[in-house]
This record gives structure tokens, C-alpha cells and sequence, in this order.
């Protein structure tokens, strides 16, 4: 007996771990969202005000904890001599959250084409930042529900 509650309460833990992993995984990728339209709106406000190099711009946003890995791949390729639009697209097309949208975004052209493009890119990531945060509470209870269900199902096979 004390076995099968000791297998019950490693269950009831499993699904506690799985559903919190869930829960990071997902307020991760909405931080990730949320820091990389900032970083967007950074990068067209020294285009436009500033008329910042993007190199410069793009170490300015390598200081970022949660996005700034990515700007330093692109400054990194591009000192190695790729095209800033091939460093962009290589570096986001690995980030299935994001891809679609920073792989919209066209830095080619002058100043105000780029800051277009990384203007409407920050506004789509926000837009799908809201979406997230609005689907957020019927996808909670539906891992929960779930996690539960599979939990007790266990449970009641080990009793």
C-alpha cells in the first residue's frame, strides 16, 4: 500500500512539473515578444532620430538579457561580412514563435523603408503578444484539465 501511494504522490509531482514547465515555457515566449518590440522600436527610433549605423544600434540592443543573444548574432555575421537582411534572416528563421514576423521585416532600402518595416514588425509582435495574453486563461484550464485528468487516471490504476 505505502508503495502505490508513494507512486500516486510521484504522479500528483509529475503532473505538477509538467504543467509548471507549461506555464514558464509559455510566459518565456511572451517575454521573448514583448523585449523584441521594444528592441524594434529602438532600432527604427535611432534610424529615424538618430540616424544611428545599425552595427551601433545592434550592440546598443546586444545589452538586452532576454533578446539580446539574437542582435549579437546578426552584428557577429555581419562583421564577418553577410548582408545585414541575410544575418537577419538567418539569425530569426530558428525562432518559430517570431520567425514569421521578423523575416517580414525588409532592411533594405533607406532609412525610412527600415524604419517602416521595424515599425509595423513591432506593432505585429504586440498584436500577437495581446492574442497570447488573451488566449492565456482558456489554455491554463485546458492544461490543467488535462494534466489533472491523466494525473487521476494514474492514480486510480496504481490504487
Amino acid at each position: 500500500m505505502t508503495l502505490k501511494l508513494l507512486g500516486a504522490a510521484c504522479v500528483a509531482l509529475a503532473a505538477g512539473s509538467t504543467l509548471r514547465t507549461i506555464f514558464l515555457q509559455r510566459r518565456r515566449e511572451e517575454a521573448l515578444l514583448q523585449h523584441m518590440a521594444a528592441a524594434l522600436d529602438t532600432m527604427a527610433r535611432e534610424i529615424r532620430w538618430k540616424h544611428s549605423r545599425i552595427p551601433d544600434i545592434l550592440a546598443t540592443l546586444e545589452r538586452d538579457v532576454i533578446v539580446g543573444t539574437y542582435f549579437k548574432n546578426i552584428r557577429e555575421k555581419m562583421n564577418r561580412k553577410m548582408p545585414l537582411q541575410f544575418a537577419w534572416d538567418n539569425t530569426f528563421s530558428a525562432l518559430p514563435i517570431i520567425e514569421e514576423v521578423m523575416l517580414n521585416i525588409d532592411l533594405n532600402g533607406d532609412g525610412t523603408q527600415m524604419e517602416t518595416s521595424l515599425t509595423q514588425g513591432a506593432a505585429s509582435l504586440r498584436q500577437l503578444l495581446q492574442e497570447r495574453k488573451m488566449q492565456r486563461p482558456e489554455q491554463t484550464k485546458l492544461c490543467t484539465a488535462a494534466a489533472l485528468s491523466i494525473a487521476g487516471g494514474l492514480i486510480l490504476l496504481l490504487l
